[in-house]
């Protein structure tokens, strides 16, 4: 499957709630430690994390899941 899908975006997100970062302060706060204590954690979920905590600081989530490029910042 390939790794900016819609579908691995929305199995990332469901990690994460189901992780307890359930709101944008929880998820844009996260440290590296936070993300590997998640289970069955992969390599496109880490990839998305990083990819999503962008979109949060940037205000641009709705571009993130659409597979829009994030440009400029961290």
């Amino acid at each position: 499957m390939k790794e900016n899908s819609l579908t691995n975006k929305f199995k990332t997100l469901e990690k994460l709630i189901n992780s307890g970062y359930n709101t944008d302060e929880k998820i844009k706060n996260m440290k590296i430690n936070d993300i590997f204590e998640i289970n069955n954690i992969t390599s496109i979920d880490i990839q998305n994390i990083k990819d999503l905590m962008k979109a949060i600081k940037e205000k641009k989530v709705i571009a993130f899941f659409s597979g829009q490029n994030l440009k400029g910042g961290k």
